[in-house]
């Protein structure tokens, strides 16, 4: 098992590393940052023409993980890179897939900054493999780290279906309302959100980061009754966990 610092998951499973810069959230990457310190992390030695990080790696011995862990946990897949980057193959993510759909004692979550390329996946698999993408034991999420990202990412996400929907604004660069997507058009809740996290940028450089803006945030997640989970270390509204299944 991989252990992880990540406060919101119990493991992490790495079948896919590396990525590209696609928004503002990239500018300080942690798993940029560990991939060029611990090149053994992304398996892939230092080019000359490329940073190492831009390599997207599918890791064969890496694959089926998930299937020797018997005790229940809640898997972040490919924290080291994006499942749904462009240049990912689609047998590599139905190889994924086919793990996940395997392991129902898991819990999978998968987060993107790239929702539109769902989609295509999702046609590939029930149009041409005749298969359901959607999973009891997966669920999709997107990085919403300012305005912005939260309008471009968040309404494509909740057009996808998922067992259940989250939304990291992590890190969090400016104040987000997500009201907007939390209440449909005749005026009520919508319940297509399931939990939010939120933090700010930690590390070498970090941006500012105002905690009344997470203070908004939390407000807006209390009054609907989104689980929230608070990563700014302020106790906003306590580390609160989604409903397992």
């Amino acid at each position: 098992m991989k252990k992880t610092k990540i406060e919101w998951c119990d493991a992490t499973w790495n079948p896919i590393t590396g990525c590209t810069p696609v928004s503002a959230g990239c500018e300080h990457c942690y798993a940029k940052r560990l991939a060029e310190r611990f090149p053994h992390v992304h398996s892939c030695a230092r080019p000359e023409d490329r940073p190492i990080f831009q390599q997207i790696v599918f890791h064969h011995d890496r694959i089926d993980a998930p299937l020797h862990w018997r005790k229940p946990k809640k898997i972040f897949v490919c924290s080291m890179g994006d499942l749904f980057h462009e240049r990912v193959l689609q047998n590599c993510q139905h190889e994924i897939y086919d793990v996940i759909q395997q392991c129902p004692q898991h819990i999978f979550m998968i987060l993107t900054k790239r929702p539109e390329n769902i989609s295509t996946f999702y046609n590939h698999m029930e149009y041409d493999c005749c298969l359901n993408p959607v999973l009891p034991n997966l669920w999709l999420g997107v990085t919403a780290e300012n305005q912005e990202m939260a309008d471009r990412r968040i309404p494509i996400l909740l057009q996808i279906p998922a067992a259940k929907k989250f939304v990291s604004v992590e890190p969090m660069l400016g104040p987000v309302d997500l009201k907007p997507h939390l209440w449909g058009k005749n005026g009520h809740y919508s319940e297509w959100i399931d939990w939010i996290i939120c933090g700010p940028e930690t590390g070498s450089g970090k941006r500012f980061c105002d905690f009344t803006w997470a203070i908004e945030l939390a407000t807006q997640c209390k009054i609907v009754g989104i689980p929230f989970f608070d990563k700014t270390k302020q106790g906003l509204l306590g580390k609160q966990w989604p409903v397992s299944k």
